[in-house]
């Protein structure tokens, strides 16, 4: 079976993510409101949130269910798609447009981070953790990454499998930063 390989050339200009207050964190859980189980639907669009703080230009932001920002961040990101079509393998590069869609969620004591990022016919996917929880809980990292797109959409001229392809590019431990005060 013929696969799409994706290679990924991530440029973090800069990344910040922090938890949410203990007392946030913990209305998330309380035991009135179940957690259902993780799935692309249970994230909400970051529209919902009436009175929220103002996140810089240019960023991608989550925010809690107090307004309160979760996950934060700034960054650069292009893709190289290698595809099978008619005429012999072709490569796309595709970035990702300031404009994206937002979706996500703020970590707790079950669930880990994640920020969902969406245009035209991509989806991308990255969960964050601790980088070193008995140490220090302000320092992060990217745990996961997934690439959906759509070989059917017009990018992928001439791609002779046109169906939804999942990739998981690999991830270097140099992804870290820290929370600000």
């Amino acid at each position: 079976m013929e696969s799409a390989s994706l290679t990924l050339v991530l440029a973090i200009f800069l990344m910040v993510l922090k938890l949410c207050s203990s007392q946030s964190a913990a209305k998330e859980i309380a035991p009135t409101q179940p957690n259902p189980p993780v799935t692309e639907h249970y994230l909400a669009p970051t529209d919902d949130v009436l009175s929220r703080d103002v996140a810089p230009d240019f960023t991608y932001a989550v925010w809690d269910g107090n307004g309160k920002i979760c996950i934060l961040a700034k960054l650069s990101t292009s893709f190289k798609i290698t595809y099978p079509s008619i005429g012999g393998e072709e490569h796309i590069s595709v970035n990702v447009p300031e404009d994206a869609k937002v979706k996500g969620r703020c970590g707790n004591f079950d669930r880990e981070p994640l920020l969902e990022l969406s245009w035209s016919g991509f989806r991308l996917f990255m969960v964050f953790t601790i980088a070193n929880p008995k140490e220090n809980q302000d320092t992060w990292e990217l745990l996961s990454m997934e690439l959906q797109y759509d070989t059917t959409n017009p990018l992928f001229d001439g791609a002779t499998n046109g169906e939804l392809k999942k990739s998981y590019p690999k991830l270097r431990r140099y992804c870290l930063w820290t929370s600000p005060p």
